[in-house]
This record gives structure tokens, C-alpha cells and sequence, in this order.
């Protein structure tokens, strides 16, 4: 007969550590340096997790994430595909900067084909701020690594005692520790002392192993830098053609325009880029309102002028997305139906 009382393994989690606020030092009154404590140290600040998982942790970077580059973030997919492909973990937390935490969990959602939790997590205060969010923010993210039905969700987010999907989260505020929030669709969960709560499965957009952006880890010139240029333009009133002339000119792959309204820009811009996607620059049109969802083929002819549309992903985000659309195609209908489904 089976044992009843025979101990059930407890989770494995492994944290890696990127450094950001969570990992900072307060040296003022406000003033503060990020990325200054280990893994190590961040752990040591928590309560006993032995009764919720086995937990180890890595130092893969200690950085500010302002100061996030594309060699982190291939190091970062490399080492969570070699921890779950090696068996090594159940879940992987990241901690990490708030400022582009939501780019580097979306850059994850995508390029990742694993389908074990990967939960990011980090802190508005540094850690030896009063009332400091970073330990509850990880020890929360613990917790949601732990739960089995975190797994096939995608990237996820915890903060402030709430769960994201890194599809729809966004950094809101500058200051606060409810600076995140997903505007159009809601959390995907919260947590309570009970547990782990979720609302819904997790996004209708692919991700994880059916992602058809993932990133090519055996490439080492990725290690570098992003395989293609992308800046983004913001329009507005008055806005200065020389200066989009100039940034042309550098021949970056793909422009992102964060568009006014319903993505839209002024006629002489419209031209100007419209001549430029005739050459072979991808065009995407997001909005740079803080909600709602461009439109194709609206105010904007999109299929004359030879744009994509980003729908409802920010400029930031769609950023993201054409680093890896454009390691597959340069195709304008093909980067159109990644927008689409992812």
C-alpha cells in the first residue's frame, strides 16, 4: 500500500537575480543606487519558504534595467531554456528593474518555447527603503512559481500582491507601489493569504512553446547587440520631418511609430514614411496614448502606404516583437499576421 504520509517534493524554484530597485540601496534621504545586493542577500530578507518550495538562486546580472541590453536578455532566455530543458527547476523568477520590466517580460513570453512558469517580479522601493515592497513582491512571486496552475500561462508579473501577463502589463506611474497595472484586459490573478487566484487562463495570443517568434539560441552574434535597429518616432503637433529625415538615414530595419490618436501622424510624416516602407522599411503604427487599440486601414491607408499596425501593444512592446518578427521575415503581410497573433 502507498505511503499517506510520505512527504510530497516540494517545488523547485530557481531565482535569477538582474539586479534593478529590488536589489538597491537607498544612500539619502531619497537618492538610491540600483542593483547593489545579491541574490543571496534578497533571499535572506524573506520568511521561511521550506513548507512552500526548494528554492535556490543565480546572480545573472546586477544592473539597473534602464540599462537592460539585448546580451542580458539572450543570456536570460538561454539560462532559463538550459535550467528547464536540464530539468534543473519546476519554475524560474526573475528579479529585475521596474522601468523596463515590461519589455524584458514580453521579450520572454515570446522567445522563450518552455512552458513552465517564469514569473518576474521586483520592487518600486529600494530594499533598505521603509516599508520596502521588494521582499513581499518576491516572496509573492514565490508563491506564484509554486502554484501548478501558474504553468502555460506565459510570462507573468507579480506585483503589489498582483499577478500580470506580460502580454497586457504596463508600468503606469513613475512612483508608487501600484505603478503596474494591465488596462485593457485587467490582472490575469491576484494573491491573498489563502493562495494564488486566477481569473482567467492566461492571454489569447501565443506564447511560450507555440510562439512562433522564439528566440534561435544557438546564434552567438545575438549575444552582441539586437540583430536589427529599431527606433521609435513619437508624432506630434509640430513635429520636425529633418529629424525623422536624419533618423532614416541611419537605415535602421523597422521604425515604430507611436502615432497619435489611433496611430495617426501628420500628412508630411505619413509621406515620408511611406516613401521609406516603398524602399524595404518596415513601418508599424502604435499609439501613444496610454489605451486602446489602432486600427488598420482606418484614418490610415494602411495597405497603401505598406504599414503594419501594431493593434493594442504599445510602441515599447512592438518594439520587441519586430527584434524577433525580423530574425524570421521581412515581409510586411507575414510581420502583420505575427502582430496579429501574438
Amino acid at each position: 500500500m502507498p505511503d499517506r504520509h510520505k512527504a510530497v517534493a516540494l517545488p523547485r524554484v530557481t531565482i535569477l537575480a538582474t539586479g534593478g530597485t529590488i536589489a538597491g540601496v537607498q544612500t539619502g534621504q531619497a537618492a538610491y543606487v540600483a542593483g547593489k545586493l545579491s541574490a543571496k542577500a534578497l533571499l535572506s530578507a524573506l520568511p521561511d519558504l521550506s513548507g512552500i518550495a526548494a528554492v535556490q538562486a543565480e546572480q545573472l546580472v546586477n544592473i539597473g534595467s534602464q540599462s537592460m541590453t539585448w546580451t542580458v536578455w539572450a543570456a536570460l532566455a538561454r539560462r532559463i531554456t538550459q535550467i528547464a530543458q536540464a530539468d534543473h527547476a519546476d519554475a524560474i523568477v526573475v528579479t529585475h528593474g521596474t522601468d523596463t520590466m515590461e519589455e524584458t517580460a514580453y521579450f520572454l513570453h515570446l522567445a522563450l518555447s518552455v512552458d513552465i512558469p517564469v514569473i518576474i517580479t521586483g520592487a518600486m522601493k529600494p530594499a533598505n527603503a521603509y516599508a520596502a515592497d521588494g521582499p513581499v513582491n518576491l516572496y509573492d512571486a514565490v508563491r506564484v512559481a509554486a502554484e501548478p496552475e501558474s504553468a502555460r500561462k506565459g510570462v507573468l508579473v507579480v506585483m503589489n500582491g498582483v499577478v500580470h501577463s506580460a502580454r497586457y502589463v504596463q508600468k503606469r506611474a513613475c512612483e508608487g507601489i501600484d505603478a503596474f497595472e494591465s488596462r485593457e484586459t485587467g490582472p490575469i490573478g491576484w494573491l491573498t493569504s489563502s493562495g494564488v487566484h486566477y481569473f482567467y487562463k492566461g492571454p489569447a495570443q501565443k506564447f511560450g512553446s507555440v510562439s512562433a517568434l522564439h528566440l534561435d539560441l544557438s546564434a552567438t552574434d545575438q549575444d552582441a547587440r539586437p540583430p536589427v535597429r529599431v527606433p521609435v518616432w513619437y508624432a506630434m503637433a509640430a513635429n520636425d520631418i529633418e529629424t525623422l529625415e536624419a533618423l532614416l538615414l541611419t537605415k535602421p530595419a523597422a521604425l515604430v511609430v507611436a502615432g497619435v490618436g489611433n496611430g495617426n501622424m501628420s500628412d508630411e510624416t505619413m509621406q515620408c514614411l511611406a516613401s521609406a516602407a516603398a524602399q524595404g522599411l518596415v513601418v508599424a503604427r502604435a499609439t501613444r496614448c496610454a489605451a486602446g487599440r489602432v486600427t488598420r486601414n482606418l484614418e490610415v491607408q494602411d495597405d497603401a502606404y505598406g504599414f503594419v499596425v501594431t493593434h493594442d501593444l504599445n510602441a515599447h512592446k512592438a518594439r520587441v516583437l519586430l527584434f524577433l518578427a525580423l530574425q524570421k521575415t521581412a515581409e510586411i503581410v507575414k510581420i502583420q499576421k505575427y502582430f496579429d497573433e501574438h
